[in-house]
């Protein structure tokens, strides 16, 4: 019985060693980057109205981070995407950072979208507005580390940017920022 048990734990163990994923093996994984767009109630400059929209849709065309060196690393170029936005996060981009990106040291991120968008609110729908400024840059150094992960935030300040008289809306844009999560 003794040498039953000693037997039974002995080719557990090697069981175990065999199916545990990490004996032995580089369980690090890639870096990851995720990029969330959400409406907040910020008030952007101009704004007079005394409502904020539903929804508004928005075109991310590019997604590139800048090295210490200059150097331009595009992370999206592919077909232009579209987002619908509201007051709770959407993931916009999301992905492994390639083994090239570690220990690489980088002075941006930045995120360029169409210049046009739509926005909709209770009495308006499929409003055609144009942004002043359409892209997003956070000029804050950062290192790529393998296993980390990176979360940044568009925030579009839209609070007070629908103008609301006799259930008749009028909606102004709003203005976008980009901010690393902590």
């Amino acid at each position: 019985m003794k040498q039953l048990l000693k037997s039974f734990l002995r080719y557990s163990i090697l069981l175990f060693l065999l199916l545990d994923p990490s004996c032995g093996a580089d369980t690090s994984t890639a870096a990851t980057i995720s990029i969330k767009m959400l409406g907040v109630d910020s008030i952007p400059n101009g704004a007079n109205g005394t409502f904020e929209p539903q929804s508004e849709t928005f075109v991310v065309q590019k997604i590139t981070m800048q090295g210490s060196d200059g150097k331009i690393f595009s992370l999206y170029d592919a077909s232009p995407q579209s987002f619908l936005i509201i007051n709770r996060p959407q993931i916009i981009f999301s992905g492994n950072l390639a083994s090239e990106y570690d220990g690489n040291a980088y002075s941006n991120l930045t995120v360029v979208f169409a210049s046009g968008l739509t926005a909709n609110s209770l009495f308006a729908t499929n409003v055609s507005l144009t942004l002043q400024k359409s892209s997003v840059v956070l000029s804050k150094s950062f290192t790529i580390v393998k296993g980390k992960d990176y979360n940044f935030d568009v925030n579009v300040a839209w609070g007070n940017t629908v103008t609301r008289v006799n259930s008749t809306d009028t909606i102004s844009a709003p203005t976008l920022s980009l901010s690393v999560e902590q």
